[in-house]
């Protein structure tokens, strides 16, 4: 098994707020601000400072809803929510393309089990 392959086992296996937490530190590294997930405790102070008739439409246009755990903003701007981000219903981390960063990076994105993982001596060397 190579090393993307081991790191996406790594990354399938983590509970959902720890994987949400590599994608975050995932998006800050690799500079995508706009696909960060937020947790649902957060919303306000994100969205505290918008316009309510633009946050009405932000949450009509998206899948928005407040009962779900984490949020995040869809492709057009509008609130998007689910509890499973991951998931092929969300989708909105993509794990392959974390490892492939993580290994071009060399970062575990703070995962400390990735960042074993890419700390290895290659066995080829």
């Amino acid at each position: 098994m190579d090393k993307k392959e081991r790191l996406i086992e790594v990354l399938e296996n983590l509970r959902v707020a720890e994987l949400v937490a590599v994608h975050n530190r995932y998006c800050e590294e690799c500079n995508y601000p706009d696909d960060e997930i937020y947790d649902m405790d957060s919303f306000e102070e994100y969205i505290g400072e918008i316009e309510p008739m633009r946050l009405v439409n932000m949450v009509y246009y998206g899948g928005f809803n407040p009962t779900d755990n984490y949020w995040w903003f869809d492709g057009n701007g509008n609130l998007a929510s689910g509890d499973y981000p991951e998931s092929s219903y969300c989708q909105q981390i993509y794990i392959s393309d974390i490892a492939s960063a993580m290994i071009c990076e060399g970062s575990g994105f703070g995962c400390d089990e990735c960042q074993e993982i890419l700390d290895e001596e290659d066995e080829d060397a």
